[in-house]
């Protein structure tokens, strides 16, 4: 059963490499991987992170997730301290097949530049990009 997210949809912020992020406060952002880079790539197998109290810089590569189809390297979206790691991942990653929003969420970061989180696409701005993607990882 898949579980709807605690939040809209509308309140996400987008990156090109199909990443999500949703703002739980001023600071912390909790992020995962779209529905859509899931349907293009099957499902995840395997999840790869950084450490956490680790510095990430936008973009900078910080991890992998294993797919049916594919290695898609996990990039971040924004700058900043990744805090915690979703466990649930750790035993269980396929749980991100079934919710990518609430239980499949992956990392959450504290965010350095609230700017480089700005600048991030809407929904609308995403599914227009997703029309014209060639797919990024």
């Amino acid at each position: 059963m898949v579980s709807e997210p605690d939040f809209s949809i509308h309140d996400l912020k987008y990156t090109e490499n199909h990443i999500w992020i949703i703002m739980d406060d001023y600071f912390i952002g909790t992020c995962g991987i779209t529905d859509y880079a899931i349907d293009k790539y099957g499902h995840v197998r395997f999840i790869e992170l950084q450490e956490v109290n680790i510095e990430v810089k936008q973009h900078e590569h910080m991890g992998t997730i294993d797919t049916d189809d594919d290695i898609i390297k996990l990039l971040a979206p924004v700058s900043g301290e990744i805090i915690e790691h979703n466990s649930v991942l750790f035993d269980d990653p396929k749980s991100v097949n079934e919710s990518t929003f609430n239980e499949g969420w992956i990392f959450k970061i504290d965010v350095k530049s609230k700017y480089e989180y700005d600048e991030l696409m809407n929904i609308a701005d995403y599914n227009d990009f997703k029309n014209h993607d060639t797919f990024r990882y």
